[in-house]
């Protein structure tokens, strides 16, 4: 059984890989153990809107308090349609009271100023349109 083990270079070759396997995996593993720890900040697009329904926004990581818009669809950074102000939660209920066929965006920001925003969504239609303004 000896002798199918390598000796002289053949050896030597087959340790090299090891080594740069393992400088590698040091280097890497330096580099995230000094990655940033805060979360970064998401919000969920809304998948079903629905006019004079309530709609449960949520969102996730950054640092409370979070300021929370609704903007026009096609404008991300436009004026917003509706702020909903602060927030020191995850989640905020609204109650949609914008027209069907309306398309919106969310923007999110947090206290040390990071921003989300959600994919434009649209407004559905309902039975009762008696809240839109």
């Amino acid at each position: 059984m000896s002798s199918l083990l390598p000796t002289g270079r053949a050896r030597r070759l087959l340790r090299m890989p090891l080594a740069l396997a393992l400088s590698t995996a040091a280097v890497f593993g330096a580099t995230a153990a000094q990655a940033p720890t805060a979360d970064q900040i998401t919000i969920n697009t809304p998948t079903n809107a629905v006019v004079c329904q309530p709609l449960t926004l949520t969102w996730s990581g950054g640092e409370p308090p979070y300021q929370l818009k609704l903007l026009p669809g096609d404008q991300p950074s436009g004026p917003a349609l509706r702020d909903f102000g602060q927030q020191d939660g995850t989640t905020y209920t609204w109650t949609v009271d914008l027209p069907p066929g309306t398309s919106v965006g969310l923007t999110l920001q947090d206290s040390t100023g990071a921003i989300a925003q959600s994919a434009p969504f649209t407004i559905n239609g309902g039975s009762d349109t008696s809240c839109v303004q």
